[in-house]
């Protein structure tokens, strides 16, 4: 294994790590809504992220089922598909935080 594919295979795994993290974010967001102490307009952000999640998901995967022919691609866009998933992450954390919102 090449450095170009192995890099690509530690930015697809730490990307993985990200959507997990998302998922569980989300899990506590879909409690906090299903006992009721969801704020206003919080569902429709919840649907909005889970598409977006979807989205990114998506797009990993389809990097990972390409393996090593598009490491290049995925080294180039390691910046904006990691922060465009620290984002959605910390979107939801605002969304767990909001008022009254406490699904531990």
């Amino acid at each position: 294994m090449d450095e170009t594919t192995r890099l690509a295979e530690q930015r697809i795994l730490e990307w993985e790590s990200r959507l997990k993290h998302i998922d569980e974010l989300m899990e506590r967001a879909a409690r906090a809504q299903a006992i009721g102490s969801a704020e206003a307009g919080a569902r429709d952000r919840l649907r909005q992220a889970r598409e977006r999640r979807d989205r990114l998901a998506l797009e990993v995967q389809s990097l990972r089922e390409r393996g090593a022919q598009a490491s290049d691609e995925v080294i180039a866009r390691s910046g904006g598909l990691r922060k465009m998933l620290d984002l959605l992450g910390q979107e939801l954390s605002n969304l767990l935080q909001g008022p009254g919102a406490r699904a531990e």
